[in-house]
């Protein structure tokens, strides 16, 4: 893969076939970066990211404002393992307490041994607690992870005894 080396103040930033590589780490996926609004941050740009500067590579997440992080999410369900990729990104309120929580969808691979190369999902939700930060809970990232497709994860997490989960 070609990569493209350009200079701006001080930052360089390296260009590549699947995003932008910035300096001070990680790969930006321009495709599942988007503009939003959520409780507690105002109008923000949900920014995502796979940095594979040290090994496998981990999915980041962060909330940026006039091109500044304001907030970075916490670790990633794929993280676990290696993430592979970032299939999808939903804003919408899982748990029904009036904030936008984050959906995440990810594929991600072990790396060792004769299925190592096979992605499967690892997804996460990030709920919203409304005290400016954004919290997991593991039991509902496995439970997310069974599914590919949004609305069917969505509808599975309505129906289910976390429906109502309200993390710290």
């Amino acid at each position: 893969m070609s990569r493209i080396v350009i200079g701006l103040i001080g930052i360089a930033v390296l260009v590549t076939l699947t995003g932008v590589a910035l300096a001070e780490g990680g790969t930006l996926i321009g495709k599942q970066s988007f503009d939003t609004e959520l409780a507690g941050f105002g109008k923000v740009r949900f920014v995502s990211l796979i940095d594979d500067r040290s090994g496998p590579g981990k999915c980041r997440f962060e909330l940026r404002r006039g091109g500044l992080t304001v907030y970075r999410f916490p670790k990633a369900h794929a993280n676990d393992w290696s993430c592979w990729e970032i299939t999808a990104i939903a804003f919408a309120d899982v748990n029904g307490d009036g904030r936008k929580d984050v959906i995440v969808m990810a594929k991600a691979i072990t790396g060792i041994g004769p299925t190592g190369a096979r992605t499967f999902n690892a997804n996460t939700i990030y709920y919203n607690t409304g005290k400016g930060r954004f919290a997991t809970v593991a039991v509902v990232n496995e439970l997310a992870s069974k599914y590919d497709h949004i609305g069917k994860l969505k509808r599975a997490l309505a129906k289910s005894p976390y429906a109502s989960i309200k993390p710290r």
